[in-house]
């Protein structure tokens, strides 16, 4: 056998005499019967038969399948508790507002997306220079940190849509 290690070495095991204490002298005789089996062995005497071997097999296989379905049911459990995410990092995001009869678009971009067990934060680069007006305006925009249930009502990954909530502010405003 190619990769067969002995454990009893060649040269040793016929040196070996220990009828001084009774564990010893058991020790000996175990020690001859495997130098004499991995003899046997290397001999090609002692083969393993073909069923032994297959159910060797069949028995690690199915072991291995047990262990990938349950991975898989593992893997399959943390899907379903994932959820999608409104947008990666680098992204740009558009922010309808008005204040004192003027309205525009904000654009910014994702720059951090933060993960808990709870809920998925939505960082934006946020540089806001409005003067008196600043603070309504980040307070409104919640400081650039918006959840999943802020898309689509005061930030949106489409311009369009952006618009389109634009003029109804816009209309709610007058």
């Amino acid at each position: 056998m190619k990769n067969y290690e002995r454990v009893t070495p060649h040269d040793r095991v016929k040196m070996l005499n220990f009828n001084q204490h009774e564990d010893m002298t058991r020790f000996y005789m175990y020690a001859l019967r495997c130098f004499d089996l991995e003899n046997q062995i290397e001999n090609g005497e002692l083969l393993m038969r073909e069923e032994t071997i297959n159910t060797m097999v069949v028995t690690h296989l199915q072991t291995k399948i047990q262990d990938l379905e349950k991975e898989n049911a593992e893997l399959k459990a943390t899907l379903e508790k994932a959820e999608e995410l409104k947008a990666k990092v680098g992204d740009t995001i558009y922010m309808p507002w008005v204040y004192d009869g003027v309205s525009d678009i904000a654009k910014s971009h994702i720059c951090s997306i933060i993960m808990d067990s709870e809920t998925v934060t939505y960082a934006v680069d946020f540089i806001v220079d409005l003067g008196d007006a600043e603070k309504g305006f980040v307070e409104k925009y919640k400081h650039g940190q918006f959840t999943k249930e802020d898309f689509g009502k005061i930030v949106f990954t489409d311009y369009t849509e952006a618009e389109a909530r634009l003029k109804e502010i816009v209309g709610e405003e007058e």
